[in-house]
């Protein structure tokens, strides 16, 4: 079998050729003018906006940074309330630990010094007799002082006589 070509005819059409006259170009002209007059005026009306939107934008900021801010520095604050209790309360635990250690030592040292100040003026007694000098005697403790805090203050008031009130007068 023997193929058969078909061929196919394609009509061109040809397109006009306009000239531009001195009305279309007129027009354009005018229609260029309108449209770069519209696009203007939208640009600024955008513009105007954007900087509304962003005046807002940044006193929305400043408020959402302040309370940020107050935010921050209560949890801050709270923390550090707890740190410092926390601190205080095991302060007070090792201070009484220390004090229960320390106070039986203390007792012994003392204990100890009295009864070696005691020896010592007990031996010491009979060679300080023979240089003139006569045993101490024995003396009473001196009453303890209550801190400054808790001492009762009596304070002098001022007394105002005749004549300082005519003075005043």
């Amino acid at each position: 079998m023997a193929r058969t070509k078909k061929t196919v005819k394609t009509v061109r059409t040809a397109t006009k050729k306009t000239e531009a006259g001195s009305r279309d170009l007129l027009l354009a002209g005018i229609g260029a003018v309108s449209l770069g007059r519209k696009k203007a005026i939208s640009s600024y009306a955008n513009a105007l906006q954007n900087v509304v939107d962003f005046s807002t934008y940044l006193n929305d900021s400043v408020k959402n940074s302040e309370k940020t801010a107050k935010k921050f520095r209560k949890q801050a604050e709270t923390k550090f309330s707890q740190l410092n209790k926390q601190a205080q309360t095991e302060g007070n635990k090792i201070q009484k630990q220390i004090k229960a250690k320390v106070a039986p030592i203390q007792k012994q040292l003392l204990a100890v010094v009295n009864e070696a100040k005691a020896q010592a003026e007990t031996r010491l007694a009979p060679v300080l007799a023979k240089f003139g000098k006569k045993p101490a005697a024995k003396t009473k403790r001196a009453a303890v002082k209550k801190p400054a805090s808790k001492r009762i203050v009596k304070r002098a008031t001022k007394r105002v006589t005749k004549a300082t009130r005519r003075k005043a007068a």
